[in-house]
């Protein structure tokens, strides 16, 4: 059977949510979502505007064959200021899970109030799942999925988060979070297939997105990332038996007064693996340090830290018609594995100029470890790397 053409809309405030900002109103979302997912006919779960005070929520399908409602969010919806409504295993304040064909705009913010949180990172985080701060909106095993017309505001950990998913749009969103709000990634995915990230702003205190293990097939386009840490390729090699990467191009994109550009970041000690065919095009960057990286001895302060190299191996790695300019003397740092070699990395006209504290353009230089490859057309810095 097939949902009939009957549209129906199921309103949370028709279920007993308040928007008055105080009153937890999980139940009545739950109940809402339950009836919507179930219903024989085209569904819309409606979040109206106003404020919505929320303990953690979970979406859950599949729904009525294999469909979904849509999720229309026009008001607010406010997380708890603290950690105690939140259980120790759970890794998301809102998720969706298990869905397809699944459709999320609305205009609305999702408010994931973590200021109270962040001066304690990472020592409140302590005794969660992999020590890590709730994500705002996470979306996991959903299929055919399109995002947009929302605004994650001031998450508590990750902001947006796609996982074990195939065929997913995001475009036309904000993310914002103070500059100085740690791990407050914008968009972070792994083991998703078919992902589209596109015109999208992002402020923020972490990577403004960070593609992680096996993702394929990634296209990331009109970016504005800017605070952050720029947009990363990984970190990779964290754990053991992670997938490959493969396939991503980053184009038509905007970095601004980030602590990176555009990186690749691999553990030390990590196991075995791959990430290849990865394309950075058309990229502008405004006063960024490190505007282009690879970081193959990566190593967070808080965690214990190796002098093994990476195992993971870097190959046709493509960086064409990046300028702007840089707040590091270095511009271009390829720091590769002694043990895998980056193979196949690719400089085409690269201008960038570094600018010092004075804002005076001085020379800018390269730096290259076991980096293997050749550049063409114009070049600033001069590249450095080997054939």
């Amino acid at each position: 059977m097939v949902r009939t053409s009957l549209c129906k809309d199921f309103v949370v405030t028709d279920y007993g949510a308040k928007p008055d900002g105080k009153t937890e109103s999980s139940k009545a979302f739950l109940k809402a979502w339950s009836e919507s997912c179930e219903y024989n006919g085209s569904a819309r779960f409606i979040i109206p505007k106003g404020t919505f005070y929320l303990y953690p929520v979970t979406f859950a399908g599949p729904c009525y064959n294999h469909s979904s409602p849509m999720v229309v969010i026009q008001g607010t919806l406010s997380a708890p200021l603290g950690l105690a409504q939140f259980a120790t295993t759970r890794m998301a304040w809102i998720e969706f899970r298990v869905l397809s064909k699944l459709v999320v705009n609305g205009g609305g913010i999702i408010n994931g109030n973590g200021q109270q949180v962040w001066p304690c990172i990472p020592r409140c985080g302590a005794g969660r799942k992999s020590n890590k701060m709730p994500i705002n909106i996470l979306f996991s095993q959903v299929h055919d999925t399109t995002i947009s017309n929302i605004h994650s505001l001031d998450s508590k950990g990750v902001h947006l988060k796609i996982q074990r998913s195939w065929n997913v749009t995001v475009h036309n969103i904000d993310i914002t979070a103070p500059g100085n709000s740690p791990n407050t990634d914008g968009i972070y995915s792994s083991l998703t297939n078919l992902l589209t990230l596109s015109n999208i702003n992002i402020k923020t205190g972490d990577d403004c997105i960070a593609i992680g293990q096996g993702c394929t097939n990634v296209l990331i386009s009109n970016i504005h990332c800017g605070p952050g840490h720029g947009i990363s390729v990984g970190s990779l090699g964290a754990h053991e038996n992670e997938r490959n990467v493969a396939g991503l191009v980053v184009k038509n994109c905007t970095v601004s007064n980030t602590t990176n550009g555009v990186r690749i970041k691999t553990w030390g000690g990590s196991k075995p693996g791959k990430a290849s065919n990865i394309t950075f095009e058309n990229i502008v960057m405004k006063n960024v340090s490190n505007p282009i990286i690879i970081d193959q001895g990566y190593c967070q302060k808080y965690k214990r830290c190796t002098n093994e190299p990476s195992l993971i191996q870097l190959e046709n790695i493509k960086y064409k018609n990046i300028s702007g300019t840089s707040f590091d003397e270095v511009g271009v740092t390829f720091e590769c594995s002694e043990a895998v070699p980056c193979k196949g990395v690719s400089l085409e006209d690269i201008n960038l100029k570094y600018v010092g504290d004075d804002d005076t353009i001085a020379n800018i230089t390269s730096s290259c470890t076991f980096a293997l490859g050749k550049a063409m057309g114009f070049q600033n810095p001069n590249p450095c790397l080997s054939s």
